[in-house]
């Protein structure tokens, strides 16, 4: 019997980058699945641990409750704070594991040796693709931006719900149709419309077939494109999935 989640987005900090050349301002974003009494944390942000605790705290979680983190990929703002989780198993991918410690130099600076060794001191699981977490949640390995990029699928009463790590970033990274983003300040950012682009890859990948190849993975797992959840969207923070 498959699992009902709700899905909880909370803003764990915020990055400042461009847009087509233009200064924008994104959330960083943590996910915590909720069943029953099970949570379950997708990504840690970046270092900030009171603004992590601050966030579940909104909805009554403690990060005692939390017994599994997911980390979809080891950039320094999705795999930070993880001292607050002392007891609980990490889930990482093997490829992005081994990546992480020798990446390609323009991601070198991305990934935080200190951060990624505090990873490895806590209870670590390395997987491959498709493997199960737990009844109704699933991971699946989607390399592109990262050779070791995990997604992570949800069970919920609306459908399966893909949690797309920073393959997409934004829905305009989805949806290349569209042609204006809303950042964190409310700056209203215009951008190029692609509409003969099913997807648009996020400005940091390593592989762009990759991309292609994992993005419509993702479609086929979700069955839908609204059943895909990006990793710094602005209009996220504080949305729970499936809406009520």
């Amino acid at each position: 019997m498959s699992r009902n989640y709700r899905i909880h987005c909370l803003i764990a900090g915020a990055v400042r980058t461009l847009v087509q050349m233009n200064p924008a301002v994104f959330p960083i974003l943590v996910f915590c699945l909720e069943e029953g009494e099970r949570r379950i944390l997708v990504d840690t942000g970046a270092p900030d641990p009171a603004l992590l605790s601050h966030a579940l705290a909104q909805i009554g979680v403690q990060p005692s409750d939390i017994d599994t983190v997911i980390l979809t990929h080891l950039h320094f703002d999705h795999c930070a704070n993880t001292e607050l989780f002392p007891t609980a198993r990490f889930i990482v991918q093997r490829k992005e594991w081994e990546y992480a410690h020798d990446p390609v130099i323009s991601q070198r600076s991305i990934y935080d040796p200190e951060l990624i060794g505090m990873v490895g001191e806590r209870n670590l699981v390395l997987v491959e693709d498709n493997y199960e977490v737990a009844e109704g949640v699933a991971l699946h390995l989607v390399p592109g931006h990262t050779p070791g990029q995990q997604a992570v699928s949800v069970s919920t009463v609306a459908g399966t719900y893909v949690l797309a790590g920073d393959l997409f970033g934004t829905f305009f990274n989805i949806n290349p149709a569209k042609h204006e983003l809303l950042d964190l300040t409310g700056n209203r950012i215009p951008i190029q419309v692609l509409p003969e682009q099913d997807f648009y890859p996020p400005d940091i990948h390593t592989d762009i077939n990759d991309f292609y190849e994992s993005a419509n993975k993702l479609l086929k797992i979700s069955g839908s494109r609204d059943r895909i959840i990006p990793s710094h969207d602005p209009t996220l923070p504080d949305k729970v999935f499936p809406t009520d």
